[in-house]
């Protein structure tokens, strides 16, 4: 990932503002000393903006050479996707979940609005970019802290008092919207442990204090007035609500993939909690195929010469634009500018499209089986089960917050909403690395997580009864009868102790050897052999000794779970309970296999 974003960085010249930030701030003298740098900042901040810090690295960096700042830009983007990863998993081991860490670069990449123009081009990534990192490494010791002060009181550690107050004023004294968003959210979160959990640490409200501290420094700024005055002393409310739709509908459409992602994960939670089995994986619909066959005439017109956007653009000037009398060079120019690009944000919407509609398409998640889950399932109920869904849609409304403070702007581009981006990609990361959505995409061999909140390692019991009529513990099933959902809710509580070691039946991603197969044979049961008969047959031995291994996995876990003074002859009877029955008798050498493992 260093590697990737320092090659970009070689790649990307100087470019339109790096020329002005080049030399001493309205002066015309370049750049020739530490000293040039602080003067220059200080003209900055009277006659510009405020945005102090971020000018003073970029004219720095500018100063010293582009290669150092190629490689300081690599930097800050790798540690970006370290802290996203952070947030999402709430804890300072990233190390742990590669492929989180995988998914966070590869996301921020697709979703970061102007990827080039934030990440990559020098004026524009040491604005967003290197204002991000202070505010996620800020914010990250209260994120830790909020999720482990109910059973931990390590927060209260005063050497964090002065790094802490220091790096609120860098967060705060970054962007307008995000150190706004910075200084809300740590007093919010030191105002949220007091009262819930009685204690304060003082680093917590020393930091907030700095943020604020940073904040004023930003918006107090001369030189804000000055450019307020030439660019938005004209423009009235519509106009900055206007904004509004543009810039967060532009942040839409660069982060489809994350909000697809936050759906699917979204819909999964209803089918957890509704018991309900996987939909059969239908047959590819006639929707899928033709949105497969206009990606590919995209593909063919991009490489090509353009021949569909350019066609769409002479018909939309010659039917819509020249009877509505906007024949303006201008508006000619800026749509004609808008149509050269069109055709590569549509190939990139097609495909993020298919490759949705092929994910809902193995996950069953057909419109039948959502609209049924849904019935059963109310948005709170989710909320109130899973604290992931919780933290994830607490960060969506950070996000749209953000955004918002943007009402004050003059302007709005789309590449202000980098912080709320990276805030959408922090909440799909944490629903991805829940326990409960990684069972049902199929990323681990388990069953869906029991009501005591420990999944298992084993897949799941085999059934001498179909599912057809719905899950045995009161869930809704696939199939439903004409009395509707059959969910009521007395069967919303929590299962009796003595069948809350029920599994739930495996996603339909884990299918294979060991699974539930509907056979059509004349008793019409699932079996797991995938043969109607009781021989012994190739099939059913692999069967047998995947059963045995998953069963090991398990009885390990648990007995690592365990209290450490548990007799071993209770380990092998609490194994031997959780331990479905293996094909063709072969629970007594299981059975000897737990004891030999428990060295009984």
């Amino acid at each position: 990932m260093f590697a990737f974003m320092l090659a970009l960085n070689h790649l990307m010249p100087i470019h339109r503002d790096d020329y002005d930030y080049a030399m001493v701030w309205k002066t015309g003298a370049h750049l020739a000393s530490l000293s040039d740098v602080a003067v220059s900042g200080v003209q900055h901040y009277l006659l510009h903006g405020g945005r102090t810090v971020t000018v003073f690295c970029l004219q720095l960096f500018l100063w010293l050479g582009k290669t150092a700042f190629d490689i300081a830009n690599a930097l800050m983007f790798l540690t970006l996707v370290v802290l996203v990863t952070m947030h999402a998993r709430r804890t300072l081991t990233f190390w742990h979940a590669p492929g989180l860490f995988a998914a966070a670069g590869l996301l921020l990449w697709l979703s970061l609005p102007h990827f080039g123009e934030v990440a990559v081009w020098k004026s524009g990534s040491t604005v967003y970019l290197w204002s991000a990192v202070p505010a996620f490494l800020f914010l990250l010791p209260y994120n830790l802290t909020l999720k482990t002060a109910a059973t931990e009181t390590s927060g209260r550690c005063t050497w964090a008092i002065l790094p802490m107050f220091l790096l609120g004023i860098l967060a705060g004294w970054s962007i307008e919207n995000l150190a706004v968003t910075v200084v809300v959210t740590a007093f919010g979160s030191a105002l949220y442990l007091r009262k819930r959990h009685g204690f304060l640490p003082a680093w917590m409200i020393v930091g907030a204090f700095g943020a604020l501290l940073g904040l004023i420094g930003l918006v107090a700024a001369p030189g804000n007035y000055v450019r307020y005055d030439e660019q938005g002393a004209d423009k009235d409310i519509l106009a900055h609500i206007g904004n509004q739709f543009a810039g967060q509908g532009e942040m839409v459409l660069y982060c489809l993939p994350v909000l697809l992602l936050i759906l699917t994960a979204w819909r999964l939670y209803r089918r957890i909690e509704a018991h309900m089995d996987p939909a059969p994986v239908e047959r590819t619909r006639a929707g899928t195929l033709v949105l497969a066959a206009v990606l590919a005439l995209l593909v063919l017109s991009y490489f090509t010469g353009g021949w569909i956007a350019g066609t769409l653009r002479d018909v939309i000037i010659g039917g819509v634009l020249t009877p509505l009398g906007q024949t303006k060079p201008l508006t000619i120019h800026l749509f004609t500018n808008l149509m050269n690009g069109f055709e590569e944000m549509a190939i990139y919407w097609f495909a993020i499209l298919l490759f949705y509609a092929r994910i809902k398409q193995q996950l069953g998640l057909t419109a039948a089986a959502v609209r049924a889950a849904a019935e059963c399932v109310p948005m709170s109920a989710i909320l109130r089960r899973h604290p992931v869904a919780r933290y994830a849609a607490f960060l969506m409304g950070l996000a749209i917050c953000n955004n918002l403070v943007m009402l004050a702007a003059p302007t709005f581009p789309g590449r202000a909403t980098f912080s709320s981006s990276a805030m959408l990609v922090t909440a799909a990361l944490a629903l991805l690395g829940d326990s409960a959505i990684m069972t049902a995409l199929g990323c681990v061999s388990t069953t869906y997580p029991l009501r005591c909140g420990t999944p298992s390692l084993r897949l799941h019991r085999h059934s001498d009864t179909p599912h057809h009529a719905g899950d045995a513990r009161g869930g809704c099933g696939t199939h439903h009868t004409d009395r509707g959902c059959p969910r009521t809710r007395r069967d919303r509580r929590p299962l009796p102790p003595h069948r809350a070691h029920e599994p739930r039946p495996a996603p339909r991603l884990l299918r294979g050897l060991g699974q539930q197969r509907h056979e059509g044979g004349r008793d019409g049961v699932f079996r797991s052999d995938g043969c109607r008969g009781g021989k012994m047959t190739f099939r059913r031995v692999c069967a047998t000794i995947q059963a045995i291994a998953i069963d090991c996995l398990s009885f390990l876990q648990m007995r690592e779970a365990l209290p450490c003074d548990t007799p071993k002859q209770t380990l092998v009877k609490h194994a031997e309970q959780k331990a479905r029955s293996a094909p063709c008798g072969f629970l007594s050498f299981k059975r000897s296999a737990f004891k030999k493992s428990a060295g009984i």
